[in-house]
C-alpha cells in the first residue's frame, strides 16, 4: 500500500472512513456518486485534453517555472500580497481559459437538451457547475496536489496548508441572466483558489473583510482588514477559506470564474479540540493582544508592581488559618475567619503600601459584616484582588519523600469564575526541599505545574504569580541554596517558554537565597542580597516586571532587612514583597480576637506594611523595631 499512487491511497482511505459515517450520510454520498457516474457515462466532452493535466498548455511559463523550482523565493517572484494572507498571480493561459469556458457552456447545453437535473456549486450560487461532476475530478485533484499545495505549504501552514487532501471544484457565472452578485460569506475550505476565466464584463469586484473563526464570523471589520480586488482573466487570487468576502454586482457583460476549495481533514479534526485560533483569526488575535496588554498593565506602574508597594498574602487555607486563630485561643469558624480577614482588608490607608492582596477562595466571595464585598474594600484602596488557585501539596510518587502541587484539573473554569468575581491575579505555590535532594523528578514536576498554571491563568485574564518555594529546612550553607535555586528557576523558565507564557505578564514569588534554617552560621542581609540577586540576574529575564519575595519563616524584621538590602542599587525588576506571616504575626497577637483591639491591630499592620514599603525603596532602618517583630517564625516541616 505504501508504494501505491496517492490517488489510490486516497480512494482506499475514503472507503474506510465511509464505513463509519452515519447511515443518512452514507446514503447521501452513495446517491451523489451514482449521480456523478450517470453524467460521466452519458456526457460527451467537447475538449478531452482538458480532462488530463497538460501543464505546459494550461499554465503560464512564469507560474510553471516557480512551481518547478518549489521555493519560497520562486513563489514570491511571481506573486503579490496586496493584503495580509491574500496572494495574486498570473496563472492560466488564455487558450485554456477559453477551452474551459466552452466546455462548461457545452455541458450546460447538454444538461438542458437531455433534461438532466444539475447540482449547483453551493447554496449561494444559482448558476455554474460542479466540475468534479462531469469528469474533471482527477485533473482538479492534480491541480491542488501538484500546483496549489506547494504554495499553501509555504504560506498557509497555520490553517492546514501543509495537509490539504481533498477539494471541491466548480465554476460560477455572473452577469445578465446569471447571478449578479455574491453575499458576504466564508468558504467551506482551508485555502480557496479563485481564477477569472474571462468573457467581457465590468464590475463584480471581490471585497475582503478579515479572517474569522466560527465564533467571530460576524464580528466587526477592522480598518486594516478591508481589501477590494478586481478580476483579470487568467489571474488567480489565493486566500484563506475563512477570509470573509463577497462579490459586488456585475454591471455589464458576463464573467465566469474557476473556484477550487482546498480542504484538510487533519486540520479540521484538530480544530475540534482547539480554543485559541489567534494564529489566523483576526478577532481572536485582537482579543489575545488586548488580554496581553491588560496582563502587562496589571503588573506595571500604578498597579501590582508599583514603587513602594507590595503584596499582602492572606490566602491561607481554612485549616492553616485555623492554626493561626488557635494561637490566640480562637476556634476555627467561618465567623472568626471572616472577622480576622475583615480586620486586615478594611485597614484605612492600607493601599498606600499594599498593591495586591492574595485571597483564599472563601475570602474572595465573602463580605464585611455590613455587607460590603471584600473585593470592593480592596478596590477602594487601589489594591488589586488576587486568588490562590492551587489545591495544595500531596506526596509525589517515585520521589525522595517530596511533594507536588495539585489543582490543574478544572483550573480554566475556576479561573474564569474568579475573574468574574473580581480577581485579577493568581497564585500557585509549590515547594522544593533541599534535604530531600531535590530530585530531578520533583524539580521538573514543580516547573511544569507552574508553567501550565501560568498559561491557563493568562488565558483567563489573570496575572500569574509563579512561586516555587525553596524551603528553609536544612543545615546546608547559602551556596547550596544558590545552586538549587538556579537549577529550579532554570527549569521553571524553560517550561514557561514551552507553554508560551507572556513573561511581561507574570510576577515571581521566589524564596530569598539564605542558608538552611539549621545552619550553624547566620548570613547578613548584605550576603543574602548578594546571593539572591546573583541568582535572579542569572536566571530571570528583565522582561519580568516584578519579583515579590516570600518571607518563608523569617522574622518580620529579617524579611524587611533582607528586602531593603536588595534595593540598595537599581534592579532590572521591581523587587518587592509578598508576605503573609511577616506582615501578620504582630497584627494577630495584637488583635487577640477582641473587637476593642481591631484599631490597634490595624495600626500594627500599617507599621509592618510601611516598613516593607520603605524596604522596597531601599530606605528602611530597623531602629525602633520591637522585640516581637524580631522573633523568627521558622517551623521545621511546616505545612501550609
Amino acid at each position: 500500500m505504501l508504494s501505491l499512487p496517492r490517488d489510490v491511497k486516497l480512494h482506499y482511505m475514503r472507503n474506510i472512513l465511509l464505513r463509519y459515517l452515519p447511515e443518512t450520510d452514507r446514503i447521501r454520498i452513495q446517491k451523489h456518486k451514482e449521480y456523478r457516474q450517470r453524467i460521466i457515462f452519458n456526457y460527451p466532452p467537447l475538449y478531452k485534453e482538458i480532462y488530463t493535466m497538460a501543464a505546459e498548455k494550461f499554465f503560464t511559463p512564469s507560474f510553471l517555472r516557480a512551481i518547478r523550482q518549489n521555493t519560497e523565493a520562486s513563489f514570491r517572484s511571481i506573486i503579490t500580497e496586496p493584503s495580509r494572507g491574500i496572494y495574486t498571480f498570473e496563472m492560466l493561459q488564455p487558450q485554456f481559459c477559453e477551452m474551459l469556458i466552452s466546455e462548461v457552456d457545452h455541458f450546460e447545453r447538454w444538461v438542458h437538451d437531455s433534461k438532466f437535473r444539475i447540482m449547483r456549486p453551493n447554496t449561494m450560487n444559482q448558476y455554474g457547475a460542479v466540475l468534479d461532476d462531469f469528469g474533471l475530478e482527477a485533473m482538479l485533484d492534480r491541480l491542488m496536489s501538484d500546483f496549489i499545495c506547494p504554495i499553501a505549504r509555504v504560506f498557509y501552514t497555520e490553517i492546514g496548508g501543509s495537509s490539504l487532501d481533498s477539494h471541491h471544484g466548480f465554476v460560477v457565472e455572473y452577469g445578465i441572466n446569471r447571478d449578479l452578485e455574491l453575499g458576504f460569506h466564508v468558504d467551506d475550505a482551508e485555502v480557496s483558489l479563485n481564477i477569472c476565466l474571462g468573457k467581457e464584463f465590468s464590475g463584480g469586484e471581490l471585497f475582503f473583510r478579515g479572517v474569522r473563526c466560527d465564533e467571530h464570523v460576524n464580528s466587526e471589520t477592522k480598518p486594516g482588514e478591508i481589501f477590494d480586488y478586481s478580476h483579470v482573466p487568467g489571474h488567480a487570487i489565493l486566500h484563506p477559506g475563512r477570509h470573509r468576502h463577497g462579490a459586488r454586482p456585475t454591471t455589464s457583460g458576463n464573467r465566469m470564474n474557476l473556484i477550487l476549495w482546498c480542504r484538510s481533514s487533519a486540520f479540521r479534526e484538530l480544530k475540534k479540540y482547539q480554543r485559541d485560533f489567534s494564529s489566523w483569526c483576526g478577532e481572536c488575535k485582537r482579543k489575545k493582544k488586548e488580554k496581553e496588554r491588560l496582563l502587562v498593565l496589571a503588573t506595571q506602574q500604578k498597579s501590582i508592581a508599583s514603587p513602594g508597594r507590595g503584596i499582602l498574602a492572606i490566602d491561607e487555607s481554612n485549616a492553616t488559618c485555623g492554626k493561626r486563630l488557635a494561637s490566640i485561643g480562637l476556634d476555627n469558624t467561618e465567623v472568626n475567619r471572616q472577622a480576622y480577614r475583615q480586620l486586615l482588608l478594611t485597614t484605612p490607608g492600607l493601599g498606600e503600601y499594599i498593591s495586591g492582596a492574595i485571597l483564599f477562595e472563601e475570602t474572595l466571595y465573602q463580605s464585611t459584616t455590613d455587607g460590603k464585598k471584600f473585593v470592593d474594600c480592596l478596590r477602594n484602596e487601589n489594591i488589586v484582588p488576587g486568588i490562590k488557585v492551587d489545591k495544595g501539596l500531596v506526596p509525589l510518587p517515585g520521589s525522595n519523600n517530596e511533594s507536588w502541587c495539585q489543582g490543574l484539573d478544572g483550573l480554566a473554569s475556576r479561573s474564569a469564575e474568579y475573574y468574574k468575581q473580581g480577581a485579577r491575579f493568581a497564585k500557585w505555590r509549590t515547594v522544593v526541599s533541599i534535604p530531600c535532594g531535590p530530585s530531578a523528578l520533583a524539580v521538573k514536576e514543580a516547573a511544569w505545574g507552574l508553567a501550565r498554571y501560568a498559561a491557563i491563568s493568562q488565558d483567563n485574564g489573570l496575572v500569574p504569580i509563579v512561586e516555587p518555594e525553596i524551603l528553609l529546612d536544612g543545615d546546608h550553607p547559602i551556596e547550596r541554596t544558590l545552586e538549587v535555586a538556579e537549577k529550579v528557576w532554570s527549569e521553571v523558565f524553560f517550561y514557561l517558554a514551552e507553554n508560551n507564557v507572556i513573561f511581561e505578564g507574570i510576577l515571581l514569588k521566589p524564596s530569598m537565597v539564605t542558608p538552611g534554617a539549621e545552619h550553624k552560621e547566620k548570613a547578613s542581609p548584605e550576603t543574602i542580597a548578594k546571593h539572591t540577586l546573583t541568582m535572579l540576574r542569572r536566571r530571570v529575564p528583565p522582561a519580568v516586571p516584578g519579583i515579590m519575595f516570600l518571607s518563608g519563616g523569617q522574622s518580620e524584621v529579617e524579611a524587611t532587612l533582607n528586602l531593603n538590602a536588595m534595593n540598595q542599587s537599581p534592579n532590572p525588576w521591581h523587587v518587592s514583597f509578598s508576605y503573609a506571616r511577616a506582615l501578620q504575626n504582630t497584627v494577630l497577637k495584637t488583635w487577640q480576637g477582641h473587637p476593642e483591639n481591631v484599631e490597634a491591630a490595624q495600626k500594627a499592620l500599617l507599621v509592618r506594611a510601611k516598613a516593607n514599603s520603605l524596604a522596597q525603596l531601599g530606605r528602611y532602618s530597623a531602629e525602633g523595631e520591637n522585640e516581637e517583630a524580631k522573633k523568627g517564625m521558622f517551623v521545621k516541616g511546616y505545612t501550609y
